[in-house]
């Protein structure tokens, strides 16, 4: 699949967010400091890939393939780097034919995966809060604009997620990030997003907004979920720094803390489910 250099993401409406193509490099920088980590228990978070048969017809399942472990893999670095007990794992990758069908918004993208995969699938997929799931289409399936690579809607459904054929490695980490209710830096959005957040979330969803989970610049570059046309490997977080200027802040930029806090989450959500089945 094509390579893109950098993402951005704009929100819409609600907690709908767009990720947009960008214009310039992102980078790893040399000069990024990273700390020790006291790593709890990891969480494992399987992906079931669902693939548009354009976009299979267009590289081959083998690139596509390819091009997806390497998504899965960048993810685990930025899992590392930020000291998150996840670890994202590629569960499957299936090709589906849309061919006719009528792709104008997530949700309704959403129920024809559904229509054509079949309900039970989907089901055990969202069974187990530490699954993820997405769809992946061409330009020429008609849903994402020119710019747009990718979109998640946290608010509606937790666990899906949609990517552009030219989603770069970055993308799926990205839509991850807002799927665990990690946003974007309120300078990218001139100090609005609180409010555009609190706004358009519902009642029951508040409680998930938390202040600390946006992300941040730092030593000419932005953290993974930042409005920053150069990108770093990490989660905003004030532990990390890049060139010698702190990437992030305990009460304004912290997605790393925001992440782990998720992880500890799905662990409980998990072992309750457990013991409700014994």
């Amino acid at each position: 699949m094509k390579k893109l250099i950098s993402i951005q993401s704009a929100m819409i409406v609600g907690c709908l967010s767009f990720t947009l193509i960008p214009l310039f490099y992102k980078v790893d920088v040399p000069g990024m400091k990273i700390p020790d980590c006291t790593m709890e228990e990891v969480i494992e978070t399987p992906i079931f890939f669902f693939v548009s048969k354009m976009v299979v017809d267009k590289y081959g399942l083998e690139e596509v393939n390819t091009e997806l472990d390497k998504s899965v893999r960048k993810s685990n670095v930025i899992m590392r780097n930020s000291c998150i007990p996840m670890k994202r794992t590629l569960a499957t990758v299936e090709t589906v034919d849309f061919n006719s069908a009528s792709l104008f918004d997530i949700d309704q993208i959403r129920r024809q995966l559904t229509k054509r995969v079949g309900e039970e699938k989907v089901r055990n997929i969202e069974r187990l809060p530490n699954q993820f799931y997405g769809v992946i289409l061409a330009d020429e399936d008609g849903y994402f604009e020119y710019d747009t690579i990718g979109t998640t809607n946290p608010d509606e459904n937790s666990q899906f997620f949609m990517l552009s054929e030219y989603a770069d490695e970055y993308t799926l980490e990205h839509e991850l990030g807002h799927l665990s209710w990690a946003w974007h830096d309120d300078r990218s959005w001139f100090k609005v997003l609180d409010e555009t957040l609190e706004q358009h979330t519902s009642e029951m969803n508040k409680d998930r907004l938390k202040p600390y989970a946006r992300g941040y610049q730092c030593g000419g570059a932005g953290t993974i979920m930042s409005y920053e046309s150069e990108l770093l490997s990490i989660y905003s977080s004030p532990d990390i720094t890049n060139n010698g200027r702190v990437c992030g802040d305990e009460q304004y930029a912290d997605n790393a803390r925001q992440l782990r806090e998720f992880a500890r989450d799905l662990k409980r959500k998990m072992q309750l489910q457990k013991a409700a089945t014994l």
